[in-house]
């Protein structure tokens, strides 16, 4: 295995855990095996996954309006977390499914217009431009850029991403910063531990 350089691209698929804060972040089921195909859960029809751009490349770009993504910084890790399907009980069905590296958080002021926000955004994304222009026009949007570091090869059910990691169930599953402690358990239990590296 190379070493780590500091570089998220060059260093890719490694992980540089030294110095870095660790964040659990949401996503809809509606979104999420579209986007991080590698992802998609045993349950899911395979077909819902195209031969497009944002499928196939190592960077991905989220948007959501939490006002907490503000905190994240270059060289962040990211555990995706895919929440209940509607109808479905949260303690089986929402899973943590994989480990992301933020490159940059672009604020929705940081573009002139919806055209410059839309055309950052879409190349990496999911949304589509109804989707942008529905979260640009709600306001205070954030475009989260990331790689799509590795897929769990075993996803951790929020049940017991509580009982075993030890993440609070009344806090807000939304994004919230993950222990150092909490982090390396979701690694090792989801299997993806070997591409964790500490620089120092």
């Amino acid at each position: 295995m190379k070493r780590i350089t500091g570089d998220i691209n060059i260093d890719f698929p490694l992980i540089d855990i030294s110095n870095t804060k660790k964040y659990l972040l949401s996503i809809y089921p509606k979104y999420h095996s579209i986007m991080f195909p590698d992802s998609i859960l045993t349950t899911e029809n395979k077909n819902i996954i195209t031969d497009v751009s944002y499928t196939n490349s190592i960077h991905k770009i989220y948007v959501c309006t939490m006002e907490q993504v503000n905190e994240l910084k270059y060289g962040d890790i990211v555990v995706l977390y895919r929440t209940a399907e509607k109808g479905r009980n949260a303690e089986y069905s929402a899973v943590a499914t994989s480990i992301c590296v933020v490159e940059d958080v672009k604020m929705q002021n940081e573009f002139s217009s919806f055209e410059d926000f839309y055309k950052y955004a879409s190349k990496y994304s999911v949304f589509d431009q109804k989707d942008l222009r529905y979260w640009y026009n709600k306001g205070g949007c954030k475009a989260i850029k990331m790689t799509y570091n590795a897929a769990m090869k075993r996803r951790i059910v929020r049940h017991d991403l509580i009982e075993e990691i030890g993440l609070e169930r009344s806090q807000y599953w939304g994004f919230f910063e993950l222990t150092d402690e909490q982090f390396q358990k979701i690694a090792r239990k989801g299997n993806v531990n070997k591409i964790l590296k500490n620089k120092n």
